[in-house]
């Protein structure tokens, strides 16, 4: 999630909320474009970690827009609000005009942008050449997806050194994005897209991306749900995950490595971004946002769905090519779903040991775990979300929450009619649901 302002994170939490919204739209040798809710008539901007697009339809009833041609333009979308700092917005990620429609709807001129965000980009930039390299490759998947991406600091993968170029932060990592080494397994045929060969090397790993405000392609390890207990006297490593031993409905995620206390368990906090110390670890609340029904000085939600779902497949074996000596393999099983209905994935790579396919196998499952969870809400609309944040939704009134990591969001605006304001509203789900209607309907 990204940081607000805390007169911002409080303003979009009050009922008494007045919007507002601008895009700004550059493109070099032309006349920067900014348009704000007195030309906005509605925004829909759906954001996935692997997607990011909007349509924005301004308003041309003065035929201002009409020969404005602005295809190709990046385009920089911000929600905002007035508040007792004045008017502050939140920038979303970098988009760019692909198409520009104008239309008459409802009697009224309109001027539609359709826009792309950098990962619809890149899955539109095929190779232009075949990479394949040998079984004595040493680039690991880091280095991969660097020359990929064209990141500062490397040469451009030559497949794609045609394409736009994009910065990638490693903000977190697992103990395999560095370290396993695909070799001649990983291939890169003419025609292959970025996207998808970014998304295959990451699939290897416990690491996800996102692309964030500042035009860069982010790769860390999503926090997500546990039901590892707390244990005294023991070693945690950054990024382990713990609830109390006596369950809150609170996950908590290690951001200072160390040993626990040798008896006595700490006093957990339930405030998002609050830490404590244990030992010598510390330990933060894991959410990144919660939103609360009905409690003052909370983000409420206006509906919720949920339903329970089975990890499948819920056991990954993987292991050595057939011609590969030595061979290696190892496993990973989510347990509770594998207990009612096994369902088991086999799969082969150039393995450097058996710890390695274990640690391949446990992140592949990881990542089945976490796109199991199953729900969405609709909510007012929090600027500062992002696909991947880990969140908590509390029902007080019905007296049960939920976590899980936001698969999908949809931010939308619709400017002010008549006496009323300006609205605006976001959707988000866990797992692979997209819409409200899309689970209720299966409940």
């Amino acid at each position: 999630m990204r940081v607000l302002t805390s007169t911002l994170l409080a303003a979009q939490k009050s009922a008494g909320l007045s919007p507002i919204t601008k895009i700004v739209l550059t493109l070099a040798g032309q006349t920067t474009r900014t348009y704000e809710q007195d030309r906005i008539l509605s925004i829909t901007f759906p954001q996935e970690s692997y997607s990011q697009k909007a349509e924005v339809i301004l308003d041309n009833s003065d035929d201002a827009l009409t020969d404005i041609d602005l295809k190709a333009f990046q385009g920089v979308i911000s929600f905002g609000a007035t508040t007792s700092a004045g008017a502050e917005y939140d920038a979303q990620p970098p988009l760019w005009v692909l198409g520009q429609t104008f239309a008459i709807s409802t009697a009224r001129l309109t001027c539609k942008l359709d826009l792309i965000g950098i990962p619809d980009r890149m899955a539109k930039d095929k190779a232009s050449a075949d990479y394949e390299p040998t079984d004595t490759d040493t680039k690991t998947v880091k280095t991969l997806i660097r020359e990929i991406a064209g990141d500062t600091g490397v040469t451009m993968l030559a497949a794609y050194n045609h394409c736009q170029a994009y910065e990638v932060d490693f903000d977190s990592e697992d103990g395999l994005i560095d370290t396993f080494k695909p070799k001649s397994r990983f291939r890169v045929y003419v025609s292959d897209t970025r996207l998808d060969k970014i998304k295959e090397l990451l699939e290897k790993t416990g690491c996800q991306m996102i692309v964030k405000a500042d035009g860069h392609i982010h790769i860390f390890v999503p926090k997500r749900d546990t039901s590892t207990a707390w244990v005294a006297n023991t070693a945690y490593a950054l990024n382990d995950r713990v609830i109390p031993t006596t369950a809150n409905n609170y996950v908590y995620i290690c951001t200072t490595a160390g040993t626990s206390h040798a008896t006595t368990e700490p006093t957990w906090p339930t405030t998002i971004g609050a830490t404590v110390a244990d030992g010598t670890v510390v330990w933060t609340v894991a959410y990144d946002y919660e939103y609360e029904l009905d409690v003052d000085g909370q983000h409420t939600f206006f509906a919720k769905a949920y339903r329970q779902r089975l990890v499948i497949p819920n056991k990954v074996t993987v292991k050595s090519f057939s011609e590969d000596s030595p061979s290696y393999s190892g496993s990973a099983t989510s347990a509770a779903s594998y207990a009612l209905m096994p369902v088991e994935e086999t799969i082969r790579m150039t393995l450097a040991s058996n710890a390695e396919a274990t640690s391949i196998a446990e992140a592949m499952i990881a990542r089945y775990e976490m796109w199991a969870d199953a729900g969405i809400a609709e909510v007012p609309i929090n600027m500062g979300a992002e696909a991947l944040d880990f969140v908590h939704v509390i029902d007080s009134v019905s007296g049960d929450d939920r976590n899980g990591n936001i698969g999908a969001l949809t931010l939308n605006y619709k400017a002010p009619l008549g006496s009323q304001k300006g609205q605006w509203s976001m959707s988000f789900s866990f797992g692979n649901w997209t819409t409200l209607e899309g689970i209720l309907g299966r409940l």
